[in-house]
């Protein structure tokens, strides 16, 4: 009986890792649904407190820089407002729900009359605040993972955000409230099932280098030894 309980931690460094890797079936998230899950998080921490009225008015837009991502920023932060109760206005400037497709230099930019208009739009006395926001980086890394062949390689996929927001009252000129948000959250995935995931384009990607043979030859060959070590 002692003989084969010394193969258990054996056994155990074996069987966890093995099935980790082999269990696709769990529920994973897409790209997209990862990139939401982000931004979502960082906005139920810097909006909960809010310097407003329960029911105040307010309209949500980008403070006027170009960025294909405003759409999604756009419509998390409006859907959190009104979960929460404020009234969301929109404006004669609609940034929101799809991304915008450029069709000719006139679209694809906007100059200093087209946010002037924006905050026209928002200045009534009526809808008093609006909420601004501006992207300083949204993102998504894979990176490629040391692993065991036989175990399968994974890639690394990692959301980096960093988003800058602002009340401002328009009875006054003043801005009432100011946030930095800088988020990041990440998961590990099987390589032969990312192209499953990749719902989005919208979305910067970047494909980090791998660590390289030599180091998943260092990584393969520390494990052997410490499963060796322990087993006997």
């Amino acid at each position: 009986m002692m003989c084969h309980l010394r193969y258990l931690p054996l056994i155990v460094l074996l069987v966890i890792p093995l099935s980790a890797f082999a269990n696709d079936r769990r529920e994973i998230p897409t790209d997209f649904e990862l990139v939401r899950t982000t931004l979502i998080n960082a906005l139920d921490t810097h909006l909960r407190s809010l310097p407003l009225p329960p029911d105040a008015s307010i309209t949500v837009a980008s403070d006027g820089t170009k960025d294909e991502n405003n759409w999604i920023v756009e419509h998390e932060i409006t859907k959190f407002l009104l979960d929460t109760g404020y009234n969301v206005v929109a404006t004669s400037h609609q940034d929101t729900l799809q991304p915008r497709v450029a069709t000719d230099s006139t679209t694809a930019t906007m100059d200093t009359s087209q946010t002037v208009d924006l905050l026209r739009g928002v200045s009534s006395p009526t809808i008093p605040y609006s909420l601004l926001f501006r992207i300083g980086d949204l993102k998504l890394n894979y990176k490629p993972q040391s692993t065991l062949r036989f175990f399968g390689k994974s890639i690394r996929r990692s959301v980096i955000l960093s988003l800058t927001l602002r009340i401002v009252d328009h009875r006054d000129g003043t801005t009432l409230w100011a946030s930095w948000i800088s988020d990041s959250q990440s998961d590990r995935v099987p390589k032969h099932i990312l192209s499953s995931l990749e719902t989005t384009k919208s979305v910067k990607k970047q494909t980090l280098s791998s660590p390289g043979k030599w180091a998943e030859f260092l990584t393969a060959a520390g494990m052997m030894a410490g499963i060796i070590f322990v087993a006997f």
